[in-house]
């Protein structure tokens, strides 16, 4: 299952601790950020089951840091929909720089 988070996480260094920090704490997690998106994206996959967004949230919390779940979207794509809830999901900013180009 993949969950992914808004964060206000700007700083590398930041990043690198707090996935060291979810690492450790969630042992069946991977995560990663993406920085360069405007909502500072938190992945997070979990090889056993489902993500427990509140005890992430809790986390970065911990750190100082605010974090929240982006919902689920349904994307059309040459009039069929997609399911994209499995996938790592596009962000409204990464979507609207696509569009644009």
């Amino acid at each position: 299952m993949v969950e992914v988070f808004k964060t206000n996480v700007r700083e590398p260094i930041f990043a690198y601790k707090l996935v060291d920090q979810i690492h450790q704490r969630y042992a069946d997690y991977k995560a990663n950020f993406d920085l360069e998106d405007c909502d500072r994206i938190l992945r997070v996959k979990c090889t056993t089951g489902p993500v427990h967004a509140s005890g992430l949230i809790a986390l970065l919390n911990e750190w100082g840091f605010k974090a929240e779940v982006l919902p689920d979207e349904i994307i059309q794509t040459g009039g069929f929909a997609r399911d994209w809830s499995s996938q790592p999901r596009w962000t409204g900013c990464l979507r609207q720089r696509m569009l644009s180009q």
